[in-house]
């Protein structure tokens, strides 16, 4: 006995249906950069300057899913979204921390913490103490002169929109954030 393997799925060469073929492929293909630009990766306009890496006008994609997934580190660099507008700010304490500043020397927790890689320092002479609230994030500007009240700067959790991850225009300056 001999047996025949046919494909009960057969489709005519034809032009028409190679183009329907391209056609779904486009429209998902859509879809799916949509989806991701609008939940997970968003464009945003970085306005006032207040991060090293960033300038005025820049283009940042800001991951809106890793926070549902792992805690933020500290020294990133976190969008938060007031009724003043949004803003770019770097990551310096969690709920329960205390960050302080003493003679211009930064102290998380006790701790001494190096700040230097964000291009800015305290100004000598300037000391407070902030212990962040619960459901709050202190999010602080790299250049901390002139910062006299740390309190402007504690940020309840929902008001954060998400972590900057990639610099995506202008194309020369194009790089991960991480």
């Amino acid at each position: 006995m001999e047996y025949t393997v046919r494909s009960t799925y057969t489709r005519t060469d034809s032009h028409l249906w190679r183009a329907a073929d391209a056609a779904v492929v486009l429209v998902i293909s859509v879809l799916l950069a949509f989806l991701l630009f609008r939940f997970v990766f968003v464009p945003c306009e970085v306005g006032a300057n207040s991060v090293v890496e960033m300038r005025e006008g820049d283009v940042v994609l800001v991951d809106r899913v890793s926070r549902f997934i792992v805690d933020y580190d500290l020294g990133d660099v976190l969008s938060a979204k007031t009724e003043e507008g949004s803003f770019f700010l770097r990551y310096a304490a969690r709920a329960g921390q205390e960050y302080t500043v003493r003679n211009g020397r930064a102290y998380l927790d006790g701790a001494l913490i190096d700040e230097s890689a964000y291009g800015g320092s305290w100004s000598e002479g300037v000391d407070f103490s902030v212990t962040v609230p619960e459901g709050s994030l202190l999010l602080l500007p790299d250049n901390r002169t002139g910062i006299t009240d740390p309190e402007n700067f504690v940020v309840p959790y929902s008001d954060v929109y998400g972590a900057a991850r990639f610099l995506i225009l202008p194309f020369d300056r194009v790089r991960v954030l991480i």
